[in-house]
């Protein structure tokens, strides 16, 4: 089997933009109004900011979560289609609540296919991409 580049296929890197650490409240805040963020899947759910967002889901009128293959239903699901629509490049069972409220899109494809659907000028272009790396500590940072 010969090496494939997987660098490759990937879009051009856009502005490069620094990590940082913010707290939970500033997380929610730069989240825009109708926006696409994008909720890693599986095992890198970033479970307490999905769930503040849960919490929070009426600062928002309508967000798309755009994801893949989820295992479990996230907290978000409970108010499918109010703010919250969701766009999956792999539906899995976990997305029936959001499928029966009409607020599902799906992208199906390969793995190997989904940076072609989440760059700017995709259909599924994402804004935000949250990564929790650990629960916020009792600074709240």
């Amino acid at each position: 089997m010969v090496p494939t580049d997987a660098l490759a296929y990937l879009p051009a890197p856009g502005h490069h933009r620094e990590g940082r650490l913010v707290s939970m409240s500033q997380a929610l805040d730069a989240i825009a109004e109708g926006t696409n963020v994008y909720v890693a899947p599986i095992c890198g759910v970033p479970t307490a900011l999905v769930a503040a967002m849960a919490d929070a889901a009426d600062r928002w009128r309508r967000l798309t979560i755009v994801t893949d293959y989820l295992i479990d239903p996230l907290p978000l699901f409970g108010h499918a289609g109010a703010p919250f629509h969701v766009v999956s490049l792999q539906p899995t069972p976990a997305l029936e609540a959001v499928r029966k409220a009409g607020a599902l899109r799906t992208l199906s494809c390969s793995h190997g296919q989904h940076p072609t659907h989440l760059t700017a000028a995709a259909r599924a272009a994402v804004a935000v991409a949250p990564v929790q790396v650990r629960p916020p500590g009792p600074n709240g940072r």
